[in-house]
């Protein structure tokens, strides 16, 4: 791997199905394990109830956390990495009006002439993605109810501070229990 390299190529053939294995390492991973579950779980809900309220539809947090365990138990039985949902992603189909999943089969397939446009004029296809996400998710951030919030309660507005203040100070896996 060079020193530029951040990441290893990924294997090219589907996983076979095989039980999970745990290893003498596990304890020391199950500290880093949780604070992904945390996070996985949590993303999957805001996720979730951001569509919702701006949808105003009606959402069923168990469901969510149902479908997100069932999702990574699967997953890890094809040593599958953890899944959550995504803001960026969300966010854009519900802005582009996407009513069923079927719109992330029309997204990926639209995302190949761009992708390969990219490419061929050598344009940084990862600083635009990094822009385009950016303002996806600066579109999602609720500021009306950040801005009651500071005008309702102050018990909440400490735990929306010490959440954003660790996040940004603190190592990322102490700051996820925080939040």
């Amino acid at each position: 791997m060079s020193p530029k390299s951040y990441s290893r190529a990924l294997p090219a053939t589907c996983r076979r199905f095989s039980f999970p294995t745990f290893s003498g390492g596990d304890q020391e991973m199950s500290s880093s394990a949780l604070a992904i579950t945390m996070l996985a779980l949590t993303e999957a809900v805001s996720i979730a109830r951001s569509v919702a309220v701006r949808s105003e539809q009606r959402i069923d947090g168990n469901q969510e956390f149902i479908g997100q365990g069932l999702s990574n138990i699967f997953g890890s039985f094809f040593s599958g990495y953890a899944s959550s949902g995504s803001f960026n992603r969300s966010g854009l189909n519900y802005a582009a009006g996407a009513q069923t999943p079927l719109r992330q089969s029309f997204q990926h397939c639209s995302s190949l002439p761009h992708c390969c446009w990219w490419h061929a004029c050598r344009l940084p296809a990862d600083s635009a993605m990094a822009a385009i996400l950016f303002l996806v998710a600066w579109g999602l951030i609720d500021f009306h109810h950040i801005h009651s919030i500071f005008h309702t309660s102050r018990s909440e507005t400490v735990v929306l501070f010490t959440t954003l203040l660790s996040t940004l100070f603190v190592e990322l896996e102490f700051a996820i229990y925080v939040g």
